[in-house]
């Protein structure tokens, strides 16, 4: 009965780890697939690093994409590759996004000593899984509108960072 009980709170409670109002486009994931193996290895490392260092803050396209212009190995590049990059960085970061949403929900249900304790760290990380979810949210939206600008061309963009 305890443990029912603390499924109950967990899923009235926690209702929205499982909402994101957003969701990264379809077209963002697939071209992160396409591209993620066969791009140059520099590249690669560079959308890993950068999509950590993301972690806990908002991201804006924009700003990322001027930000990407000063890195020395995409000096020369066009902008619709950089785009491309940003794009990736983006997709990369929401994947960690999602591995910390994971590793925080299997925390509060295996910390809970008892179901008292486990509510109370429930609503104690709730604030925080919003805040990732809501950011997770904002960066699918600048991820739509990046994607829509380089999708018909993936194909060569991909092939231009190879």
């Amino acid at each position: 009965m305890k443990n029912a009980l603390l499924f109950f709170c967990l899923v009235f409670n926690c209702k929205s780890i499982a909402q994101v109002s957003t969701a990264m486009p379809a077209d963002a994931d697939a071209f992160y697939q396409n591209a993620m193996p066969i791009i140059n290895s520099q590249v690669r490392n560079l959308v890993v690093k950068s999509a950590s260092d993301l972690k806990n803050q908002q991201v804006n396209a924009d700003s990322l994409i001027k930000a990407l212009h000063s890195k020395s190995i995409l000096k020369g590049m066009k902008d619709e590759n950089i785009a491309a990059v940003s794009t990736l960085i983006m997709v990369q970061a929401s994947m960690n996004a999602d591995e910390d949403l994971k590793k925080m929900v299997l925390s509060m249900r295996n910390n809970g000593k008892n179901d008292a304790e486990a509510v109370q760290k429930i609503n104690d990380q709730k604030l925080v899984l919003d805040l990732i979810l809501y950011r997770k949210s904002k960066m699918a939206e600048e991820v739509s509108l990046v994607i829509k600008k380089i999708y018909d061309n993936s194909e060569n963009i991909i092939n231009n960072l190879r």
